[in-house]
């Protein structure tokens, strides 16, 4: 998900990963979670990370919904624009 690394850290070292973070902070961004706060000892992204991953997550989004066949969309999605397709 994200191919983020510390570069501080010894290049003899496994860079850390930021899979935790970035899903976090796409959740937030989503509305599904109201905080992309990690647990202690889970790196963080940094406000300039966040930044650009929100921008490339964005942008995903954006591509996959403007080719995905209408059927293959969620009821979520489909309910965030179209009120008519909510359920009764």
């Amino acid at each position: 998900m994200c191919r983020y690394s510390n570069p501080s850290l010894d290049a003899r070292v496994a860079p850390r990963r930021l899979t935790i973070a970035c899903l976090k902070a796409a959740l937030k961004d989503l509305g599904i979670c109201t905080s992309d706060a990690v647990a202690a000892g889970t790196r963080a992204l940094e406000p300039a990370e966040r930044r650009e991953f929100l921008r490339r997550f964005r942008d995903l989004r954006r591509r996959a919904a403007a080719t995905l066949e209408p059927e293959w969309l969620s009821e979520a999605e489909a309910w965030a624009t179209d009120v008519s397709a909510r359920p009764r």
